[in-house]
């Protein structure tokens, strides 16, 4: 009987630690998927966007603009792509944190692709708007060493 009152009590310690560490551990970093309005404005940006994970979304007039954010964990190339449907013309701006676009991407092209070296780390943010057309669109973000699609 004494040996099994050790393993009894050594069980009960792994099973509160296990719920301590589940309890009190910081909450997982989730990355957007998909569009959610209103995101109309920079201070209501949907995000972070991960590196390589692709956003869903759609721009449904001229004047929907939709913005998300990601931050830069190390300095490098950002590469944004921007897929949606031939006929149509969708354009992106890429700004670091306030100030002027950093890159842009107007070309009219079926994907809208474009590249730009992040100089610094921390938040970037990305504009979305319909110079013609409306309809879906899927957005790429590759950053910091992460995946290409």
């Amino acid at each position: 009987m004494s040996l099994r009152l050790p393993r009894i009590a050594a069980r009960a310690a792994l099973v509160a630690l296990c719920f301590c560490t589940t309890l009190f551990a910081a909450p997982a970093f989730t990355q957007i998927a998909s569009e959610s309005e209103s995101n109309n404005t920079e201070s209501t940006a949907d995000g972070p966007v991960g590196s390589g994970t692709r956003v869903t979304g759609s721009l449904s007039k001229s004047s929907d603009i939709d913005w998300f954010y990601f931050d830069v964990p190390a300095a490098g190339a950002i590469n944004i792509v921007l897929g949606h449907a031939v006929g149509n013309d969708f354009d992106w701006d890429l700004y670091r944190g306030t100030g002027s676009a950093i890159a842009s991407g107007r070309s009219g092209s079926t994907p809208d692709s474009g590249t730009c070296q992040a100089t610094v780390t921390g938040r970037h943010v990305l504009k979305l708007t319909a110079y013609r057309g409306s309809g879906a669109y899927t957005l790429d973000v590759t950053f910091g060493g992460g995946s290409v699609r």
